[in-house]
């Protein structure tokens, strides 16, 4: 899926939905061995709400 293709798809979700598939997918590379395209995403999103998911992701998931 071309990535402009899963940032529209992305953005159509609630923040939570967002964190969380992106924190899994953060894992997914992480463990595969793999770059992740997670910052790439967020390139392409708008800037404010690129912030927001940034700032949401940053805190624990227990926070």
């Amino acid at each position: 899926m071309p990535p402009q293709n899963a940032v529209s798809i992305l953005l159509q979700m609630d923040d939570t939905e967002m964190v969380d598939l992106l924190r899994t997918s953060e894992r997914l590379a992480t463990v595969s061995g793999k770059a992740s395209l997670v910052a790439f995403w967020l390139s392409l999103m708008p800037s404010e709400r690129a912030a927001q998911i940034q700032s949401k992701m940053a805190l624990k998931p227990e926070d």
